[in-house]
Formats: C-alpha cells, structure tokens, sequence
C-alpha cells in the first residue's frame, strides 16, 4: 500500500502539472521494511535501478507522458538509488540505451551519497571519477544524522568540479525526513546504526517548504519542454 508520505508527494507532483509514478520495489518483493536489514537493503540497491529503467520505460508508452521530459526522484535508499542509477557507468541502464534517458533526477538525503561507496570496490566507477549527463539535484538536511551530510556535500561538490549537471542544496537545522508533514521529531533507536548512532527525524516545516520550491523550480526547468531552447 501506498504510505501517505509517498501519496502526498504524487499529489504535490500532480499540482504541479506533472504525471506522477510511484514505483513500491520493497512491497511488490514482498520483503516489508529494508531499513536496518543488511541482506534487504543490498538487495534493494542492486535491484532498483532496474525498477528506475522499467518505470522509465513504462511511461515512455504512456501518450499523455512526454518521452524525452521524465524524471526521476528518490528518498534515503531511493535517493540511493537515484544516484546508482543515472551514473553513467548505471548497471541497470539498458543496452542499447533507451533514445530518451531520464532528463533530470533529484534525490533527498540519499543514502550512498559518498565517493567511498560510488566508486570501486561497489560500483564500476574509479574512485573520483562518478560521472552524469543527467541534471541531478540533492536536497540534504543539514542536521540529517543517519544519511550525513559532509560524504554527500564533498561527493556532490567533486562531481560537479569535473563538469558535471549536479548540485546540492543543505537546509540547516533539518533531520532525516524533514519534508513530511507533522513528524514530530523523534529518535530511532530501532534503526541504530553500525557506528553507533540513533537516527533522528522529523519534520522541519521550513525546510520542507522551500525544498519544494527548489525541486519545483528544477523539475520545470528540465521537464518543461517550452522552457527548453
């Protein structure tokens, strides 16, 4: 079943004059909530970019979805996903690749968002070598403790230094999760991590609000197509 976080971002999408597709990789395998399950979330990170091209393909069918102006969005694992996905070395891009790849991508406080784990032994990248022609954006909580900002901010700033379409924008005072609506901000003890650390989250109104803006902003500047030259 579609979460009510998920829903709500459809219909924000829809507002916007966008057709929306929410893709459910953990329910549609049956394996429930990955978070803290190690053999899950491996799973899921090399299985859903090939749910990112087949959704990709799915909308190119559509006729009331233009071909050549679809993107691509993800959060914590998706966000993730987002990234091992649009790279240009993606192991789930096909081959040949489609005539229209994803226009633009955006992923919020991504898990993965490091050159350690973007580069080998993980993936096929050389290390400071992550590369996309895809436009990519990263929204990242400043105060995010369970996906980290400073990997994510050193990552993203690297790649953009070789000449690459990708930026990322810090709310301050943000936690993990700061764009849904009315989460009382709280901590996880259930999903401490390896290190060590409770993960907390929770809504930041004020992030949240201009983190919509943002993403609002580049989804139309790259998927409108009369905003195009």
């Amino acid at each position: 079943m579609l979460s009510s976080f998920y829903s709500r971002w459809a219909q924000y999408f829809t507002a916007q004059g966008f057709v929306s597709l929410v893709v459910d990789s953990a329910g549609s395998r049956g394996l429930g909530i990955t978070c803290g399950d190690v053999k899950k979330r491996l799973r899921m990170y090399r299985e859903r970019p090939f749910d990112a091209y087949a959704a990709l393909a799915y909308l190119q069918s559509l006729d009331v979805v233009n071909d050549g102006r679809i993107g691509l969005v993800g959060w914590s694992q998706g966000g993730g996903v987002v990234l091992l996905s649009v790279v240009s070395l993606s192991i789930a891009r096909p081959s040949p690749p489609p005539a229209h790849d994803f226009a633009a991508a955006a992923a919020f406080y991504p898990a993965l968002c490091s050159d350690r784990i973007q580069s080998r032994p993980f993936t096929e990248v050389e290390p400071q070598s992550w590369s996309t022609e895809i436009p990519l954006l990263v929204l990242q909580g400043a105060a995010d403790n369970w996906t980290r900002p400073e990997p994510c901010v050193s990552f993203i700033k690297g790649v953009e230094q070789r000449g690459n379409p990708v930026s990322i924008i810090l709310y301050d005072g943000a936690y993990h999760g700061f764009d849904a609506e009315n989460v009382k901000i709280r901590s996880l003890p259930q999903f401490t991590t390896a290190q060590g650390v409770v993960p907390i989250v929770g809504t930041n109104a004020q992030a949240r609000d201009a983190a919509r803006m943002h993403l609002s902003e580049f989804l139309k500047r790259h998927l409108r197509p009369e905003n195009q030259e």
